[in-house]
């Protein structure tokens, strides 16, 4: 019975897993064309905004939600990150030609390896605030984006960059608010969650400057 059970269950798994493997791939190739897109605007507006790391960790959320479940949603946020950063600067040396093949191979596999273990966790937590909407998983979201604007605010001088930083904190303040019903557990955990983004981001982006990265 329980090798008959099996199988009939295995089936059921093969979707799952190849449309995580399509989010994946599909949302990773997605965020670095996207990526180098949004930066060929002149707005400068524009260009604070695509300066931002925490829409990245968004998307792996949305990655997460989309597939529905905690493992595979963790393994796609992953591999979008990952994906996503290599094609961001494959796009910078092989279409745009404005970065060597070493410093872009470099910069781009740092931010691959500090984008797998972020990708897994907003991809967890996108699946598990599909699964039942928590207060945990919702402060993942508005954490990320709320540490960001904490971390890049004693970064970014520039009036115009401190006004999309504001945005990106009352932004994050508004998904603990509506992404759940526990809004008071929400709004403190995404204290929490911000101070490690702050941390983790950091040491992310030094990472990167130490193998070639020069953004903002």
């Amino acid at each position: 019975m329980t090798s008959e059970m099996a199988r009939i269950e295995l089936p059921a798994r093969v979707p799952d897993a190849w449309r995580a493997a399509g989010a994946a791939v599909v949302g990773g190739v997605l965020l670095g064309a996207m990526g180098r897109g949004v930066d060929q605007f002149e707005a400068r507006t524009i260009h604070w905004f695509s300066a931002l790391g925490a829409p990245w960790l968004l998307a792996a959320f949305v990655i997460g939600a989309f597939v529905g479940r905690r493992r595979l949603g963790a393994a796609a946020g992953a591999g979008a990150l990952a994906i996503g950063s290599l094609s961001y600067y494959a796009i910078f040396h092989f279409v745009e030609h404005k970065m060597g093949g070493f410093t872009s191979g470099a910069v781009g596999l740092a931010w691959a390896v500090g984008g797998i273990p972020a990708g897994a966790v907003f991809g967890w937590a996108g699946a598990a605030w599909w699964q039942r909407r928590g207060p945990l998983s919702t402060a993942a979201v508005a954490g990320a984006l709320l540490g960001e604007a904490l971390l890049l605010q004693s970064i970014w001088h520039r009036p115009l960059a401190m006004r999309v930083l504001v945005i990106e904190a009352i932004a994050g303040v508004l998904c603990a608010l509506l992404l759940t019903r526990e809004r008071s557990r929400a709004l403190a955990m995404t204290a929490g969650v911000a101070l490690l983004v702050v941390v983790a981001e950091l040491v992310l982006r030094e990472t990167a400057r130490a193998a070639g990265w020069s953004g903002a």
